[in-house]
């Protein structure tokens, strides 16, 4: 009954209104080819139920990577994320009838929401004829992390932790040629030129700003 399934979407952004929101997607997904690889690895695990945690700073591109998992996994997956107001659901009674993957973005506003989730899945995992992955987003693991672990319960939290994926897969910043290879699309899709001595003069000026190479920033400094 599709009162028990999540309710997932593909968030959608016009470029023209928004264009530096992840969802606008004005500009290529570049420099996250291994990160790509590991989450397609973990789509393709073996377990029934799995979630994973993908870590990292504001604008290092973690929805982006999600998004883009949602986009290539389409058909085959029912894929989305859930949104923080979305409740009108029933995991207890949820049996997939098509592979699902869950993004939650920002687990922190919601821990307790989400563990009660994934122990739910977890325990009604056996019964899955199609599996089900959850991918969780979070700037790091920080005081939340203790809530959705269920720390206070021991036997809750073994259960949790049993079903997860992996450690987790933490975003940095981009490489230098994925950050150039970024900063000449946002100029030339402005009108603007590119060469080497603009690409050594971008750099020098995100490096004032922001030393970690993040691609929300670097577009911001490629558009200045």
């Amino acid at each position: 009954p599709r009162d028990y399934e999540p309710p997932l979407r593909i968030p959608d952004t016009n470029p023209s209104t928004s264009w530096l929101a992840f969802s606008s997607r004005a500009t290529h997904l570049v420099g996250r080819d291994s990160e790509r690889s590991q989450l397609s690895a973990f789509l393709d695990c073996d377990q029934k139920f799995s979630w994973w945690l993908i870590i990292g700073s504001a604008g290092s591109g973690k929805s982006r990577l999600a998004l883009e998992l949602c986009r290539q996994s389409d058909p085959e997956w029912r894929a989305g994320f859930l949104g923080r107001t979305e409740k009108n659901f029933n995991l207890s009674q949820f049996s997939p009838s098509q592979k699902t993957l869950i993004v939650i973005d920002y687990v922190a506003s919601r821990a307790a929401e989400v563990s009660e989730a994934i122990l739910t899945l977890s325990r009604r995992a056996s019964t899955f004829v199609q599996p089900v992955r959850v991918l969780l987003l979070e700037r790091n693991k920080g005081s939340w992390w203790s809530t959705f672990s269920r720390e206070e319960s021991q036997s809750e939290s073994a259960e949790i932790i049993a079903c997860r994926y992996a450690d987790p897969l933490a975003i940095s910043g981009l490489p230098g040629a994925a950050v150039r290879q970024l900063a000449e699309e946002v100029v030339r899709a402005r009108g603007g030129a590119w060469n080497a001595a603009i690409g050594y003069k971008f750099l020098s000026q995100l490096l004032r700003y922001d030393p970690r190479g993040r691609p929300l920033y670097a577009m911001i400094v490629a558009e200045y």
